[in-house]
């Protein structure tokens, strides 16, 4: 799965905001055996590659070396790149969703504890915002089926109900808020959280869609359905495509410092960039 044209190479990209990886501009002296990683310049300069994009930046120097030699290849950092990278942007993507999600539950909260408990002047505006929340649940994730109808008859119903509505839209709220920062983090059992979240959710899911059919419902299926699709298969979760030991395969084969030491780029020595790593 190709996030990007053929053409765009998405290590460039992260580095663009995230800074480069370059071992070699933080040592006192570059080997001969160095050479795939950095070699010194005239004037005070050298060139070092970016062990991320591949792509060799002109610096400075080290005032402040923060060591001798370079490590062995093996010892060196491993930014994600290749297919890892790739697939930290989309479940960022993913996470980002999530906390969007986690920010109208916790307003859903917000409103349906003024509009049962708060002061009666704001209880319009609460009104207003609670079928606004319903709306926004109905479309994130359909199987909310409960939590929106019972919003959408928020000012018929006595208080006991409405407390079992906050309890609901306070749990989504902490559930997407989970997914969201761990996803964010990169944690494998929050892929797995939200995969059986979307999972448990699926039969009340399809039941509102089969009960009335709508554009925000069947687009919320289907985004559902793809997050779940793309955890499962690409992340190859509950064993699938020979689960997290054939993942690390994978990944490995992006950051095998030794073949990659082996095989550097060409250094542009007529026209290096330059640019210093954050």
């Amino acid at each position: 799965m190709r996030l990007l044209p053929r053409h765009w190479r998405v290590e460039v990209l992260w580095c663009s905001t995230s800074g480069h990886v370059t071992p070699a501009d933080q040592v006192a002296v570059l080997r001969p055996q160095d050479d795939a990683l950095g070699i010194d310049r005239d004037a005070g300069s050298r060139l070092c590659r970016c062990l991320r994009c591949d792509d060799w930046i002109n610096v400075s120097n080290p005032n402040q070396p923060e060591s001798k030699f370079l490590p062995e290849p093996d010892q060196l950092p491993r930014p994600e790149r290749g297919k890892a990278l790739e697939e930290t942007l989309v479940v960022r993507g993913i996470a980002v969703i999530r906390g969007l999600h986690c920010l109208f539950f916790s307003l859903t909260v917000i409103a349906i504890i003024i509009f049962e408990w708060g002061l009666p002047g704001l209880r319009d505006e609460a009104q207003t915002l609670v079928e606004s929340a319903g709306s926004i649940a109905e479309s994130s994730r359909p199987g909310n089926s409960l939590l929106v109808s019972g919003l959408q008859k928020l000012s018929d119903l006595d208080a006991e109900v409405a407390l079992r509505l906050l309890g609901l839209a306070l749990g989504y709220a902490i559930l997407e808020g989970v997914e969201a920062v761990y996803l964010w983090r990169g944690k494998r059992w929050a892929e797995y959280l939200t995969v059986i979240a979307i999972a448990t959710l699926l039969p009340y899911t399809i039941y509102a869609l089969v009960e009335k059919v709508t554009v925000f419902r069947l687009v919320g299926l289907v985004l559902e359905l793809a997050i779940l699709g793309y955890l499962v298969w690409t992340k190859r979760l509950f064993g699938v495509r020979g689960g997290n030991p054939a993942l690390e395969r994978v990944i490995d084969e992006d950051t095998d410092w030794t073949r990659l030491h082996r095989s550097a780029p060409v250094r542009p020595l007529a026209t290096p960039k330059s640019g210093h790593p954050d």
